[in-house]
């Protein structure tokens, strides 16, 4: 086996593939730091709509993210890390 099969196979380099992209790591900072909003998001990565509205889609399809609605008028939308406990096969 050579070392290439060995990082296409670790499911580290499937993480990678969603968290390795910078914008990615700007909004998971972001988040970090208590900013949910799309807005506040937006402002503080400097993210144009299209590109923050992929790497939203993009970490809440990899259940890095999810997002609940905070307005009652309109779809106005929070974004939250999703937790989960490590499976026993996780281990």
């Amino acid at each position: 086996m050579t070392n290439t099969q060995l990082i296409i196979n670790n499911q580290m380099a499937a993480g990678l593939d969603v968290i390795g992209d910078r914008w990615v790591l700007l909004i998971l900072r972001d988040i970090f730091l208590g900013r949910s909003r799309f807005e506040e998001l937006r402002l503080h990565t400097g993210a144009s709509r299209t590109t923050l509205t992929r790497r939203l889609g993009a970490l809440l399809e990899a259940d890095v993210l999810y997002k609940r609605c905070y307005s009652t008028t309109g779809n106005r939308f929070e974004y939250c890390l999703l937790y989960t406990s490590p499976s026993p096969r996780d281990s």
